[in-house]
């Protein structure tokens, strides 16, 4: 109970953040390490949490939330056929390498410059959000061979070094 007490603002502040990034995620499509990197980076500087060290937590919460959150998101979307196995299969073994390799990344990087990243992404799905248009194609295939590899692997990496799922970079990539 104690606990309770001396974290109550902490704890309705992570309950607020996580229904806002739940609404943002069902209104727009997008993630919810898009809102909870952030909201997380804010909330720990209030608690005394140094930049370092704030933006890393940030970013490993999201990661160890979207493990959960994804495979339940799969799983729903297989049930409803819409999940190209075939795609998922291809690209997977590519894209957990790249995952690892991110992390690894992001531990060492000083947080300043994760933030910066973190930033030049959002900029970047907000621009293809708002500019982007679905019929847009650049090959009306997925990419086989080494260019999947590459592009399955930037997946990964990139997701990771800014805490939020793949899908923000694989969605475009693949439509």
């Amino acid at each position: 109970m104690e606990f309770l007490t001396e974290h109550m603002n902490l704890l309705l502040m992570l309950a607020a953040a996580g229904a806002v990034a739940g609404l943002i995620a069902g209104l727009f499509g997008v993630g919810g390490g898009v809102v909870i990197v952030p909201a997380l980076y804010a909330l720990l500087g209030v608690f005394g949490v140094d930049d370092d060290t704030r933006m890393k937590t940030a970013i490993a919460t999201s990661l160890a939330t979207i493990l959960v959150t994804s495979a339940r998101s799969v799983w729903a979307h297989h049930g409803r056929g819409a999940v190209d196995v075939d795609v998922l299969k291809s690209w997977v073994p590519w894209i957990v390498p790249g995952a690892l390799v991110g992390a690894g990344l992001a531990s060492y990087l000083p947080g300043t410059w994760l933030v910066i990243g973190f930033g030049g992404f959002a900029i970047l799905i907000a621009m293809q959000m708002g500019f982007g248009n679905a019929n847009w194609r650049l090959r009306n295939e997925l990419p086989q061979g080494p260019l999947k590899v590459v592009l399955a692997g930037f997946i990964g990496i990139s997701s990771a070094m800014v805490g939020i799922g793949g899908g923000a970079v694989g969605v475009v990539l693949m439509t």
